[in-house]
């Protein structure tokens, strides 16, 4: 039954699009899609049809997205032990060498062991510039699964990190990718991805050697481990693919939520863009988050070392904050101890003020090739964006559609709640 009606919808979705002269068409049942009103709908429309898709709405369409999505599953393999914190390889995955960082509970780290997920973090980033990368990328998903080598299962609570780029991107000769940084992206917000990679054994085996030498003979970093990297100023060397990279990421989400397409859609659209080729994609001569007027627009909460903003271009409505420290310090591993304690304090009573929101992220991005666009680290704290209203939103930006969905009024309802929720649960201002 299930294959006859998706072959009675293939076959309206080629006849519709045929007649509206569309390279492909989408059948879709918005009642799966959360928050999709008529005015998300209308917007949908517009912003895929100047890409030649037409799009059916249909809620008679019950495709099974298990059909559509392959399940994956990461595994934990133990490569160095310490008292609170243990470090794991992560497999598979998108790069070549991928670690996690575990601990007993996240939510309550605090005291020595806290410490020591300090201090192995740093001794991690020191052991990456020492193998030649210049950036990583780190996340904390808590509603994620890892099955372990040592036995049973390990349910969030996984500090991963993504050594990225060989070397630094320099001033005069950095050439920024934005292709992968749309992938990446997609696969820490989604844990999906369009390819995984077998580890690298070497490099693997190399890490483990360098890190456990590093922790044995306790010695010191090297005077590039904190380096600074202002004025940013990096050219864009892939604008097409990552448009292109952008619209698959969007597209294959609308596929998984149970929607239909008659074929593969073609690259008809220009889209548009900030940064056109040939101009600069970074290009930072000062620090925004160091700006008064910048804090002040957009501030949540505030203690005497950091600062909580809220997202003026969030992925996800109501629920996208940013842990940022009042001193300026480009990276989360060069912060003092005492910064560094209030970061991960008050990332822990945001999670307690969001309780009610399953699936949250802590999700950091160190240099350019990571994504970080300011150069004054900031750790996002966010809910799981619904990958469809994202994807929606990501079409309709490629479209040229600048609307935010956000305005003032969520901006300063989301700031009342945030306060009256610290409140009620007895917190203190992180």
């Amino acid at each position: 039954m299930k294959q006859r009606l998706a072959s009675l919808f293939f076959f309206i979705t080629l006849t519709f699009g045929a007649l509206a002269g569309y390279a492909s068409t989408w059948v879709i049942n918005p009642d799966k899609i959360a928050s999709f009103d008529e005015t998300h709908q209308d917007q949908l429309v517009e912003s895929l049809s100047r890409y030649k898709i037409g799009v059916i709405f249909d809620k008679a369409l019950k495709a099974d997205p298990s059909d559509l999505v392959p399940i994956r599953s990461q595994t934990l393999i133990p490569l160095v032990s310490g008292k609170y914190v243990s470090v794991y390889l992560v497999t598979p995955s998108l790069e070549e060498l991928h670690i996690g960082l575990v601990v007993n509970d996240f939510s309550t780290l605090q005291g020595e062991a806290l410490q020591e997920f300090r201090k192995m973090l740093r001794e991690v980033v020191q052991t990456f510039q020492d193998m030649g990368y210049g950036d990583y990328l780190a996340f904390c998903d808590f509603g994620k699964t890892y099955h372990s080598t040592t036995g049973g299962l390990i349910k969030g609570n996984c500090w991963e990190m993504i050594p990225l780029g060989k070397g630094y991107v320099t001033n005069k000769e950095g050439m920024y990718q934005l292709a992968p940084k749309i992938w990446r992206k997609h696969y820490v917000l989604f844990d999906k991805t369009p390819h995984f990679k077998k580890e690298n054994k070497e490099s693997v085996s190399r890490f483990r050697r360098m890190l456990q030498s590093r922790l044995t003979h306790n010695m010191s970093h090297s005077p590039s481990f904190c380096k600074p990297t202002l004025p940013w100023t990096i050219q864009i060397s892939d604008l097409k693919e990552a448009q292109q990279a952008s619209r698959e990421c969007a597209l294959a989400e609308l596929q998984k939520a149970g929607a239909l397409y008659s074929s593969a859609p073609a690259d008809k659209g220009q889209g548009h863009s900030k940064c056109p080729m040939g101009t600069c994609l970074l290009d930072r001569e000062s620090c925004v988050f160091c700006k008064k007027e910048v804090i002040t627009s957009e501030e949540m909460l505030r203690t005497k070392k950091m600062t909580v903003l809220y997202n003026d271009d969030p992925y996800t409505k109501n629920a996208h904050f940013m842990v940022i420290p009042l001193k300026h310090e480009e990276s989360l591993h060069c912060l003092p101890p005492d910064q560094f304690d209030e970061m991960i304090q008050g990332a822990q009573k945001l999670n307690l003020a969001l309780s009610d929101i399953k699936n949250l992220v802590w999700f950091y991005q160190n240099g350019p090739r990571a994504g970080q666009s300011v150069p004054h680290m900031h750790l996002h704290v966010l809910h799981r964006p619904d990958p469809v209203t994202l994807s929606i939103k990501v079409l309709n930006e490629l479209a040229g559609n600048k609307d935010k969905p956000e305005g003032p009024k969520d901006y300063h309802m989301t700031q009342r709640w945030l306060l009256e929720r610290f409140k009620t649960l007895g917190l203190d201002q992180p």
